[in-house]
């Protein structure tokens, strides 16, 4: 799997459990192509269950 597409993987993964917003999806994949191993650590230690789209939530 191509560095890009694992880092695809990871995020849909985040976003799918709750632990980032769909509108972070570039953010986190501009983290995950900078410095991989520090963002997978952050986004391991986010807590899952974020209400999507919750718009009080930046």
């Amino acid at each position: 799997m191509s560095p890009r597409a694992e880092h695809e993987r990871i995020v849909s993964a985040a976003i799918k459990d709750g632990r980032v917003l769909p509108a972070r999806r570039g953010h986190w994949l501009q983290a995950l192509q900078a410095n991989p191993e520090q963002a997978e650590r952050l986004l391991a230690c986010l807590a899952p269950g974020l209400p999507p789209e919750d718009p009080w939530v930046v």
